[in-house]
Parts: structure tokens; C-alpha cells; sequence
């Protein structure tokens, strides 16, 4: 009955998303802060169906600098920017955001996303609370592109090339190369079935794992030095300061994957990453093997996946560090 209930809430929501945008003339999409692949693969395969498939007028949206390690993606140029005064005033009819936890995630993005007519919220993350008027929300799913995928087939429109390798990229990445806990039987179905389209897997991974500037191996190499360890080596963190920033030259896409390089030790049950912010403020990464740092992050007003979710504390560096160590190794021990 559960299933059926649910079923029948995703067909509804399923056939207002298709409405929405028939019906719609200004469109526009927006994805979270610090994109990454699945934020980007999901926004660029829905703008392209949006173009292509609707014939409809569609603006895409970016709070930050797309990271190098993804320049080599098509239409990265029709991204705009949501500071652009531009769009300071404009109401849109319709307002997409894919791959977006929480509001917040949006950044300068929601102000434009709130006044829109109708929005619609597309994710995967369990910690969404369906803030859209429309919400496609499957916390089963590997990624916001794989629930991209599934609206697509579901509605069938068919892909291109390009929209199966923006999805393909997303769903590429969220799953860590198909080696994450969330890469399941039917993922890899719907990857394989990708492939028919061109796509090519192992030059995707190439360019998404395989390939680092100077500076982001040097900042990884520093941060593994400096690493440290609690609870008999089931908590390894390692601190990220301005300092360490300013002397690699390195930007904040740099850092990604550091803590998952923590997480590969034997005896780690609980990886962090702790990065300086200028604000005074420290953003933390949390990436585990069993322990839930999901449900850990929602104490801090983060969020996530079981087993990879992230925080922002509004305290400088040593005190943010020293508040979340403790409260992760009462929350361990008492697990």
C-alpha cells in the first residue's frame, strides 16, 4: 500500500512537472553552490530537454565558478550568473532547482527561485523537506541525475548524446566511479543503457578521476601529512587553512576528494575534513563507512547522505574543530 501511495504521489508530480513547463514561457534553473558533477550533469540535462524537447525560453543558472575538472563539459557558456543585475528583477513563471538539499544550498540563487511563480524541486538527498511546489524528491536514487533520468524515461523523451552524457557525469561522480554504497542493481541498468547513446565510460572517467592539477596533488599531499587521528584511528581529520590555500595557489574545487583519500584507511570508520573559511567560518566534510554522518551533520544544521554529508560551523577553524571532534566521539562511542 506504501508503495502504491508513493507511486501515485511521484505520477502526479511526475505529469505537473510536464505541465509546469508546457505551460510555462520564462524558465529558469538553478543548481547549489560549489557544483559539482551531479549538480551539473542535472541542470544541463534538464536546460538542454527544456530547449530541445519543449522548445521553450530557459535561463541557466550558477552561484560559482564551474571547476576546471568539468570545463570539458558542452554548454558551460549559457550558464548565467545569479548576481547578474541583470536578472535582479525578474519574475520567472517557472523555477527549477536540481541537486539543491536546502534552500541555502541555492545561495544567490533563491532569491531569484522564490519569486518565481511555480517551483519545482528535483533530488535525491534524504535531509530535503520538499520546499518546492513541486517536488520529485527520491532518496533511493545515486544522484539528482539518475532522478533526471528516471522523469525523462518516465515521460518518454528521448536523449541525445549530450543529455546522456550530462546524466551519465552525474550519476558518474555521486556514485565515486560506481564504488559508493548508493550503486545499486538498477543504477547500473540505467548506466549501461547510457552507453547505447555514446557515451564513452572510460573517457568520462578519465577526465572526472583520473586527471589533477599540480596544485590540487600538492594541497591533497599536505592535507594527508598534517592528517590526525582519535578513538584508536576510526576518526582521521585533517585541517585546510588560508594559509595552506594561499601557499599552493589553490582554489576551494581543489580540496574535493581529500577527505575520501582519509576515508581509504584501514582503520578509519569516520573521515573529516576541516577547511578555513574567510568569514571566520569552517566548512566541514564528513565521509564514513558505517556511522550515519548525516543524521551527525543535522546537528550542526548540515546534511546530506549516511555516509558522506557536510557542515558549515559559523566559528573560526581551532574552535570549530575542537566542537565537532567531541560531539563525533560521544556520538561514536555511544553508536
Amino acid at each position: 500500500m506504501i508503495k502504491l501511495i508513493h507511486m501515485n504521489f511521484y505520477l502526479e508530480q511526475l505529469q505537473r512537472f510536464d505541465e509546469s513547463i508546457k505551460s510555462a514561457n520564462d524558465i529558469a534553473i538553478f543548481t547549489h553552490i560549489s557544483p559539482d558533477g551531479d549538480a551539473l550533469g542535472s541542470s544541463l540535462a534538464i536546460f538542454k530537454v527544456i530547449q530541445e524537447y519543449y522548445k521553450k525560453n530557459v535561463t541557466i543558472f550558477i552561484s560559482d565558478k564551474i571547476p576546471k575538472v568539468y570545463e570539458f563539459l558542452p554548454c558551460l557558456d549559457c550558464y548565467k550568473r545569479t548576481d547578474d543585475p541583470h536578472y535582479e528583477n525578474k519574475i520567472f513563471d517557472l523555477a527549477i532547482a536540481t541537486d539543491v538539499a536546502t534552500c541555502e544550498r541555492m545561495g544567490k540563487g533563491f532569491v531569484l527561485y522564490k519569486k518565481s511563480k511555480v517551483k519545482i524541486n528535483i533530488d535525491h538527498h534524504k535531509s530535503n523537506n520538499n520546499y518546492g511546489d513541486i517536488n520529485i524528491v527520491n532518496p533511493h536514487a545515486s544522484s539528482a541525475s539518475e532522478v533526471v533520468l528516471d522523469i525523462l524515461n518516465d515521460l518518454k523523451i528521448e536523449l541525445t548524446k549530450e543529455i546522456a552524457t550530462f546524466i551519465y557525469v552525474g550519476i558518474l561522480t555521486d556514485t565515486g566511479g560506481f564504488r559508493y554504497d548508493n550503486t545499486s542493481q538498477k543504477v547500473l541498468e540505467k548506466a549501461a543503457k547510457l552507453l547505447n547513446y555514446g557515451v564513452s565510460h572510460s573517457e568520462l572517467c578519465q577526465k572526472c578521476f583520473m586527471t589533477k592539477e599540480k596544485k590540487a596533488l600538492l594541497l591533497t599531499a599536505n592535507a594527508i601529512l598534517n592528517a590526525k587521528f582519535l578513538l584508536s584511528d576510526k576518526i582521521a581529520y585533517t585541517p585546510i587553512t588560508l594559509n595552506d590555500m594561499k601557499k599552493y595557489n589553490a582554489k576551494n574545487e581543489h580540496t574535493d576528494r581529500i577527505v575520501e583519500t582519509l576515508r581509504q584507511i584501514e582503520t578509519c570508520e569516520v573521515a573529516l575534513l576541516f577547511k578555513e573559511n574567510l568569514n571566520q567560518t569552517t566548512k566541514v566534510s564528513l565521509r564514513s563507512k558505517t556511522f550515519d554522518v548525516s543524521n551527525f551533520a543535522a546537528k550542526f544544521g548540515g546534511g546530506g547522505h549516511k555516509f558522506a554529508a557536510g557542515l558549515t560551523i559559523q566559528k573560526p577553524l581551532n574552535i570549530a574543530m575542537d566542537l565537532v571532534l567531541g560531539e563525533l566521539s560521544k556520538a561514536m562511542k555511544n553508536d
